[in-house]
């Protein structure tokens, strides 16, 4: 998955230099396994979800995510909105797999 922001007029992460502009980039394996796949327990995957797009969200330009499954998680759902909550307008995702057929799994 990706997120892609809209560049408002002034940013602190945009800077114009001779024509040019830098535009921030993060690259995150977050490992949101879907239920019931965890290690130990509890991964903390939600708490984990909230302080990231509390934290550090806002902070870049494009974010690409990977091991951030859709199936049986509304995880996807609430990173897109609150991505687009702080200016996010564009995003990718992998489509969500059917339940029956041959290829019935998810691309995170």
């Amino acid at each position: 998955m990706w997120l892609k922001r809209m560049r408002r007029k002034r940013q602190s992460s945009s800077i114009k230099k001779q024509g040019t502009v830098l535009v921030s980039k993060f690259s995150l394996t977050t490992s949101l396994l879907p239920p019931p796949f965890n290690t130990d327990g509890d991964d903390f995957k939600n708490e984990r979800l909230n302080y990231f797009t509390k934290e550090y969200l806002d902070k870049f330009d494009i974010i690409c995510f990977q091991e951030r499954f859709n199936a049986f998680s509304d995880r996807k759902t609430t990173l897109i909105e609150r991505a687009e909550e702080v200016g996010f307008r564009y995003h990718s995702t992998s489509y969500l797999p059917a339940y029956y057929g041959s290829k019935s799994w998810d691309g995170g």
